[in-house]
């Protein structure tokens, strides 16, 4: 059994053939395939990631069903980036690191807005936050492929780090508007 399908050798076939068939099939019709593009469309995890590109004041029907799958791809893609970019002996130092301060910063803020009187939830407000990553990612994006071209300066890189977190925070405090 491999990839929701049984491989069968028939004969005067090599194992290779069989194996690119199962592949084929794996892709193209096994329900995990379409499950986990479904379960991201269902949250509407893209739609949460253009209203953060794209502020606006009228959001309050895509945070109304929270969801913390967008959050978790997005710390988790900036956390192996980051770690990509540290020295061997502390890539996973650099990893847990990243997604332990998000998250814990995540709850840390999403209390304090709570204490203050805010009217998101628990979730709903660590699912804003999660998906106020966005231009950080796209910031650590760009400066990754500015490195790559030999172009990543330190006042370049500054510049673009601190756009990510203007954006960011123009995100958090436009969604914020809406529930405090």
């Amino acid at each position: 059994m491999w990839g929701g399908c049984v491989c069968v050798c028939v004969h005067g076939t090599g194992g290779r053939e069989a194996m690119e068939l199962a592949l084929h099939y794996a892709l193209n019709h096994a329900p995990g395939t379409h499950a986990a593009l479904g379960l991201l469309y269902q949250h509407q995890v893209f739609e949460k990631f253009f209203m953060v590109l794209i502020p606006r004041l009228n959001n309050k029907r895509i945070l109304h069903d929270w969801d913390l799958w967008g959050p978790l791809i997005l710390c988790v893609t900036l956390a192996m980036m980051l770690r990509d970019t540290a020295r061997d002996d502390q890539k996973s130092l650099v990893f847990s690191g990243v997604f332990v301060i998000v998250w814990c910063g995540a709850a840390v803020v999403t209390l304090n807005s709570k204490l203050l009187g805010g009217t998101l939830s628990f979730f709903q407000s660590v699912c804003v936050l999660g998906y106020c990553l966005l231009p950080l990612v796209a910031g650590t994006l760009i400066i990754r492929t500015l490195a790559l071209m030999s172009l990543a300066s330190v006042p370049v890189r500054s510049v673009v780090v601190l756009l990510g977190l203007a954006w960011a925070l123009f995100a958090y405090v436009t969604f914020g508007c809406i529930y405090v």
